[in-house]
């Protein structure tokens, strides 16, 4: 499949969630987000959020590029 549109990788670059490399995920993959404060309006300070929902276009980005290989199982 290309790496385009909704298949495209989310790049969370380093630092932004106290990760020190840039981390690729998939759109759909789940992140465990602990908040002490609630900056999301989730109304709770733990919550599971789609990578695709995380893209702000600066330190999270949706980056076309290539193929992806999908497998199923």
């Amino acid at each position: 499949m290309r790496a385009v549109g909704d298949f495209a990788p989310i790049v969370i670059k380093a630092g932004t969630l106290n990760n020190t490399k840039d981390l690729t995920l998939s759109p759909d993959h789940h992140l465990f987000i602990y908040q002490h404060h609630d900056a999301l309006g989730a109304g709770r300070s733990e919550v599971l959020v789609k990578a695709r929902h995380l893209v702000n276009g600066d330190t999270v980005i949706q980056q076309n590029v290539g193929l992806i290989y999908y497998f199923q199982i």
